[in-house]
Order: structure tokens, then sequence, then C-alpha cells
């Protein structure tokens, strides 16, 4: 036997270290989640990892389709809680993708959770197609030398229009 069916997988169980109350937004790893309902301190709970909620923003607009981010450290609208959905990827983490527009005013966008984690590396093969004149760079590390003679990673870049530039590291 490899695997055994515990539960649906739409909540994650969870037992937080403080009281957390419904509609806190909790991070694990790097993953948003939301509890649906009150969790008492050392008790075990549920978290929220699929869904659509109306979440509290920045000042930033949304276009239905746009990536959403939770900030652990923003300031949403109109308020003083700690913690907000952001356009800025640098600032939090990957939430899911605004359902529908939100205006700069708007207290809250309306959230389609992906409950997707977050890498900076990617491993196997990677096509760009969307690298555009005005992007300045794309950094782009080879593979470490493996022995002390040993080549690194080997880079090739192909152009669009003909050109063709490669390297070895």
């Amino acid at each position: 036997m490899e695997a055994i069916f515990v539960q649906d997988g739409h909540s994650v169980d969870y037992t937080p270290d403080r009281a957390v109350s419904a509609g806190e937004v909790i991070v694990i790893g790097t993953i948003p989640m939301v509890a649906t309902r009150d969790i008492a301190a050392g008790e075990q709970g549920a978290l929220r990892r699929d869904g659509v909620f109306d979440v509290l923003k920045g000042s930033e607009t949304y276009t239905a389709g746009d990536a959403v981010y939770w900030d652990e450290d923003g300031t949403p609208i109109g308020g003083s809680a700690t913690g907000c959905a952001t356009a800025t990827a640098s600032l939090g983490n990957l939430m899911g993708f605004a359902q529908d527009d939100a205006a700069t005013g708007d207290t809250t966008v309306r959230v389609v959770f992906t409950s997707a984690k977050r890498t900076a590396t990617i491993a196997g093969s990677v096509e760009a197609n969307d690298i555009t004149g005005s992007d300045s760079s794309l950094g782009i590390a080879g593979q470490a030398a493996t022995t002390p003679t040993g080549a690194g990673g080997a880079i090739a870049l192909a152009g669009g229009a003909g050109g063709s530039v490669s390297g070895a590291g």
C-alpha cells in the first residue's frame, strides 16, 4: 500500500501556539491559508487552503486575473489590522488571483486561493517566451562544477531575430 486517504485536502489540520480568529490569514511555509473558525491556542483546528475569499487589501488596483500576494506586515485600507493583500510579489507570498476588479479605494479584493508553494529555483527545462525589449536583464546561473577541474553549467540564449549567444561556465 502506497497511500491511504486521510481527508479531501480543502483544509489542512493546524494547531496554533496562540489563539487564531476566524478569517485570519496564516502562512504555513510560504502558503497563505485562512482560518474559517476560531482556533484556541494549543487546540487543533483547520485552515482552508482553497476557495474564494474577500481579503483586506492595500491601496493597489486589481484587474480580474491579477496575481494577489499576502503581505504579513501590510496595512489595509481603512484599517489598523496587520496584514493585507498586495499586488507586489516581493512583499509577500502568493495567495491566488483576483476574481474581480478592485479599485484603489476598495477595502477588499476577492481572491481565488491557489495554495501554490513559491520557490526561487526550477528544475528541468524552462521556456521563456514573454521576455520583451523593455526587460533590462535576465539573470541565469549555470550549474556549479562538481569537481575542482570540472566545468560548470552552460548557458545558451537564442534571439528571435536570428541572433545567438552561448557561453560555458
